[in-house]
Order: C-alpha cells, then sequence, then structure tokens
C-alpha cells in the first residue's frame, strides 16, 4: 500500500501521532494499513479502541473509522443498541463496518480533505466517545451534543 509515492505521507501521519498520540499504532501488513488508538478513559469512566482503516488511495480516499471496543454500543435505555441502529444522523454513524462494530462519520458533509491527518480523524473518533458516554448518562443524542461540545472547548 505505502508505494514511494507515499512515503512522505506516511512518515508524516507516524510523526505527528507519536507526537500526540502516543498510544495509537500504525499498521501496514501485507498492504492493508490501519491505525488502532485506545482512547484516554473519558468523564464518565468509559473506555474505547478505535481504529482507522487506510485505504489504498490514502490521502486521497477518506479512511474508515470505527468503535471496535466495546463492539456493542448500549443506547440510553431500552434493549437496542446503536449498532442496530445503523446509519443514524442522530448519532452520526454511517452504519456497521466489519464484525458489526460501529462506523463512525468523522467528515463535514461526506466531503474528505487529503490535507486531513489520521490525528484529526482519531481526534474527532474521541471527541464522538466523549459524546457517546455523555448521552448514556443523558440520553441526550450526539448530534445534540457535539456543537455543545465543541463550544466548551
Amino acid at each position: 500500500m505505502w508505494n514511494s509515492d507515499y512515503s512522505d505521507r506516511w512518515l508524516f501521519e507516524k510523526g505527528i501521532l507519536k507526537q500526540n498520540m502516543p498510544q495509537a499504532v500504525l499498521y501496514d501488513r501485507d498492504g492493508y494499513a490501519y491505525v488502532e488508538y485506545w482512547v484516554g478513559t473519558t468523564k464518565l469512566g468509559e473506555r474505547f479502541k478505535l481504529k482507522v482503516e487506510i485505504p489504498d488511495a490514502f490521502p486521497y480516499a477518506c479512511p474508515d473509522l470505527y468503535v471496535i471496543s466495546p463492539l456493542t454500543l448500549r443506547m440510553h435505555d431500552g434493549p437496542d443498541s446503536v449498532n442496530s441502529l445503523g446509519a443514524s444522523h442522530a448519532f452520526h454513524t454511517h452504519g456497521n463496518g466489519p464484525g458489526g462494530c460501529v462506523s463512525i462519520c468523522h467528515t463535514e458533509s461526506w466531503s474528505w480533505d487529503p490535507a486531513t491527518s489520521l490525528y484529526q480523524v482519531l481526534k474527532k473518533g474521541a471527541l464522538w466517545c466523549e459524546c457517546y458516554s455523555v448521552y448514556l448518562e443523558t440520553g441526550e443524542t450526539i448530534d445534540a451534543l457535539l456543537p455543545k461540545l465543541l463550544r466548551s472547548r
């Protein structure tokens, strides 16, 4: 996957992650590149593991962002899960990814900017996890929580 055309970008991504998210691990196994990152404990004590799958055409193609742990994301109340919703505007999800994990929407209006780093993708994922943790406590959807959380930063 990471041919010589992308080697500078790969080094850039490794460097920015090492500096800002040293616990993030980049993998490139037989042409399948991805990053895994344990989000620090949220304010409410939740822990999440994110995975960014990097497409062959990266940075020109948008990577996919998943919550891989916990695999099932429970709802505030009731027996259903966020996984069972599929694509949801209220939860900023694209549906389910490999193994049924939730796929997080991390771009504005489905547009992807090749200048966006994997670090920025993971930051959006961490923000989503924080919102989800608050949702579990309050029942307020991620769509409603994101603007509030962004204003408070």
